[in-house]
């Protein structure tokens, strides 16, 4: 039996192209969570606010409700 060549490269191309796709994958999680770290250091929180800055819990509605 003769090995078929072009068996081979479709394998090889195969893996290159799902290297290509967990890279995308791994540069779009490490954009992300690069994102949200620099927002979350940067970001400036008011005197008024008891919470410091944070955004999104069920606790700040509550104390925004009571101290107005």
């Amino acid at each position: 039996m003769t090995p078929n060549p072009k068996r081979g490269i479709r394998r090889k191309k195969q893996f290159f192209m799902q290297d290509i796709i967990v890279l995308i994958i791994g540069m779009a999680v490490l954009s992300y969570v690069c994102w949200r770290t620099y927002k979350t250091l940067t970001r400036k929180p008011s005197p008024a606010d008891k919470c410091g800055g944070c955004t999104g819990c069920a606790l700040k509605v509550d104390v925004e409700c009571k101290t107005r």
